[in-house]
């Protein structure tokens, strides 16, 4: 999906899971929303852009992760 896309010169945005090289690369944004729901005591979701290079791409790629907090929720690196 991501060669059609690009191919044909699509902007898109597709979900994946995360995995452990995604939650070290946002360990600090992870920490902000927490930080953020201890404040506020709400859901809190702090946004970056990021090259990321996953060992079935051809190239690397951009992406935005998602780190979110709230305490009924697991802390994951992508929601």
């Amino acid at each position: 999906m991501y060669e059609i896309c690009e191919e044909n010169s699509l902007t898109y945005t597709f979900g994946f899971s995360t995995n452990a090289r995604l939650k070290t690369l946002t360990e600090g944004l992870m920490q902000r929303a927490v930080e953020e729901y201890e404040q506020t005591k709400q859901k809190a979701a702090c946004l970056t852009a990021l090259t990321y290079q996953c060992d079935s791409w051809s190239h690397a790629r951009t992406v935005i992760p998602r780190p979110s907090a709230t305490p009924e929720e697991p802390i994951s690196a992508l929601s």
